[in-house]
């Protein structure tokens, strides 16, 4: 995890744990138990894109370790909140949960967030917080994500694809309401067994259903009891390659062509694909 900790000065009033509880809540936090609770942990989940965070505010009801003390900074005293981004999963859902620690901090002046595993700002300087920047803080997730994560068989998703998914799910509420007609698959992602990939797709369920195309690079198809996946590139060339809409999203409108494709493809077998949480592929 990529573990953010907050602090405030020497001298400064504690932290209001009603307070920061209610700024979570307003950010999208669930939070467990109730505001007389000494500790509740959360999970925030960013809507459109399902990016994650954990959360905990107040102490975790643990024994007193007297080996690994909570760290310490001169100047410094620690207050009773953490937010915890997975290494795990394409980089846009750190970008994503960065801006529940920005939330965080605009509703609260006082408090400083530190990288824990970044806590001198330039050489020469004590270790302790220092002002939030948000480049360094991506660029310190994806060292930590490298040294991490490389290691582990987690496939890999080519960072332009995953941009696309990222920029679809982003923009598709919008997009959904300004065409209301079509219908907005998800934008997923699946592990191709024959080369180990993860590759972007979407499920199209219905020939005669008009719908936005993700930008993805593959389509399931459910044709009745049996299925099968097909390149988008094929579902577009049937319908004139249509220009995009909004989300990078293609209109696709029932005609002929595509009731002949739908029904009459050779699609690669269905089960030769897996599908996958965003915890479970890399970019």
């Amino acid at each position: 995890m990529f573990e953010v900790l907050f602090f405030l000065p020497e001298g400064h009033a504690p932290a209001d744990p009603t307070a920061l509880a209610e700024t979570l809540t307003a950010a999208g936090v669930a939070l467990d138990g109730d505001e007389l609770d000494r500790y509740r942990p959360g999970r925030w989940r960013h809507a459109a894109t399902s990016a994650q965070a954990l959360v905990d505010l107040g102490e975790p009801p643990l024994e007193r370790d007297d080996q690994h003390r909570p760290r310490a900074y001169a100047g410094w005293r620690p207050a009773p909140l953490a937010i915890r981004i997975p290494l795990a999963g394409p980089h846009w859902q750190a970008v994503e949960a960065l801006a529940l620690v920005e939330a965080v901090l605009a509703a609260h002046p006082g408090l400083r967030a530190l990288d824990s595993e970044d806590v001198i700002e330039a050489e020469g300087i004590a270790p302790g917080p220092f002002p939030w920047n948000r480049p360094r803080a991506i660029a310190s997730w994806e060292a930590q994500h490298a040294s991490r994560c490389t290691g582990l068989d987690l496939p890999v998703l080519a960072r332009p694809h995953s941009v696309r998914v990222w920029r679809y799910r982003r923009e598709r509420p919008a997009a959904r309401a300004a065409h209301p007609d079509l219908h907005w698959p998800d934008a997923l992602v699946l592990r191709d067994g024959a080369t180990g990939q993860a590759r972007s797709a979407c499920l199209w369920t219905a020939a005669d259903e008009a719908f936005a195309l993700p930008p993805v690079e593959l389509v399931v198809l459910r044709q009745g009891g049996r299925g099968g996946v097909i390149g988008a590139d094929e579902v577009l060339a049937a319908v004139g390659n249509p220009t995009p809409l909004a989300a990078l999203a293609c209109p696709i409108r029932p005609s002929a062509a595509l009731h002949a494709l739908f029904n009459g493809s050779r699609p690669l077998p269905a089960a030769g694909f897996s599908a996958l949480l965003d915890e479970d592929w890399r970019d």
